[in-house]
C-alpha cells in the first residue's frame, strides 16, 4: 500500500515533515486501525515535530491491543506529553506484563517527566539482579530519569559488588 510506504518515509524528513503531520492526524481521526498504528509510529519519529497532532494518540492508551497501547505512549512522550495520563496508563501496561523493555525505552525517553515510575524500575532491578538478567535497560532508564535516581543508590551498589560488572567497569 502507497500509504503505508509514505509513513515509512517521513519520520525521515525529521522537521520537513511538519506539512504533513495534519494530514497524519486526519488518518487518526478516521479510525483506520491498519494506519492508526504506522501513524503512531511516525509520530514518535517525529517527536516534537509532531506535537500538533500528539493529542490524538491519547484515545490509543486504552486501546485493547497492547501493541496499539505503546506506540502511543511512545509518540506522545516523544511529542513532550508525558503527563500524568500517560504515566498512569504506562502504570497499567507495567503491572500487565513481565516485558518491560519498551516500557524503559519510553521511560528513558521521558526524562525527569518518568521520575514518578523511580519504585516500579527499582523493583524491577532487584528482580533482575536476583534472576541474573541484563539490568542495562533499567541502568539507562535510571540514567535519563536524573536525580530522582539517587534512591537507586542501594540497588547500584549491589552491581557494583558484581565481579563481573567491576570487571566490566575496569574493562
Amino acid at each position: 500500500d502507497v500509504r503505508l510506504a509514505a509513513l515509512d518515509v517521513l519520520p525521515c524528513l525529521g522537521p520537513f515533515a511538519t506539512p504533513f503531520v495534519e494530514r497524519l492526524a486526519t488518518v487518526l481521526r478516521e479510525g483506520d486501525e491498519e494506519l492508526a498504528f504506522q501513524v503512531l509510529l511516525a509520530l514518535d519519529a517525529l517527536g516534537p515535530h509532531a506535537r500538533p497532532a500528539a493529542e490524538l494518540a491519547r484515545p490509543y492508551l486504552k486501546h485493547p491491543e497492547p501493541a496499539l497501547r505503546r506506540v502511543a505512549l511512545s509518540a506522545l512522550t516523544a511529542c513532550g506529553k508525558h503527563d500524568a495520563e500517560v504515566a498512569a496508563a504506562l502504570a497499567k501496561d507495567w503491572d500487565r506484563t513481565e516485558e518491560r523493555s519498551g516500557l524503559l525505552l519510553i521511560l528513558a525517553r521521558a526524562g525527569a517527566a518518568g521520575a514518578w515510575s523511580l519504585p516500579r524500575v527499582r523493583a524491577d532491578l532487584r528482580r533482575c539482579l536476583r534472576e541474573d538478567d541484563d539490568p542495562l535497560e533499567h541502568l539507562r532508564t535510571l540514567a535519563a530519569l536524573g536525580p530522582a535516581a539517587r534512591a537507586a543508590i542501594p540497588e547500584l551498589r549491589q552491581l557494583t559488588r558484581d565481579p563481573y560488572v567491576a570487571e566490566e567497569a575496569i574493562a
